[in-house]
């Protein structure tokens, strides 16, 4: 079984990964409560709140909290990642239907982490990460390579990668 730790880090790479610098990491709000994880938009304004809960079953109690973390901070959306085992009763998923929370699935996010983690091993790596790094972030999360930052990241990673084999 996976460790509360393993499993807030597993949620918080993903984050990272999808989001950067932007996520917040339980921030500690006016009232003295703490959300798992936060993502700042760009200009201003909270985009998400995310609560993580690796337990049995979800309450009304769970639900709750992220949706007051939600409104507290003014986020645009909210959502609840589950461990795998988690049950979710109907009452609940209407819950979180009602007021428009998401469900992410630990096993999901951490197959994505381990995703991502491979793409920068290997061959030609150097140039695909400064690539990326040159790009912009969607609202949907997807990763932008417009024409210069592509050239840009080639052109690092093979500046790079001369560096290195000299």
């Amino acid at each position: 079984m996976t460790s509360w730790y393993d499993f807030q880090s597993t949620t918080q790479d993903y984050l990272e990964r999808r989001h950067g610098d932007r996520v917040l990491h339980e921030p500690l709000l006016d009232d003295g409560t703490r959300p798992d994880h936060v993502v700042v938009r760009r200009f201003g304004g909270i985009a998400s709140v995310y609560d993580s809960k690796m337990k049995q079953r979800l309450t009304a109690s769970d639900v709750s909290k992220l949706v007051r973390d939600r409104d507290a901070l003014g986020a645009g959306s909210a959502t609840m990642v589950v461990a795998n085992y988690t049950e979710i009763p109907d009452a609940i998923a209407l819950q979180l239907e009602d007021e428009g929370i998401e469900i992410a699935w630990h096993e999901d996010l951490a197959d994505v982490a381990s995703d991502a983690a491979k793409v920068v091993v290997g061959a030609g790596a150097t140039s695909l990460a400064a690539a990326y790094a040159f790009g912009y972030d969607r609202p949907d999360g997807t990763r932008v390579l417009n024409g210069d930052a592509a050239m840009g990241g080639a052109i690092f990673g093979l500046l790079l990668t001369a560096f290195l084999i000299d």
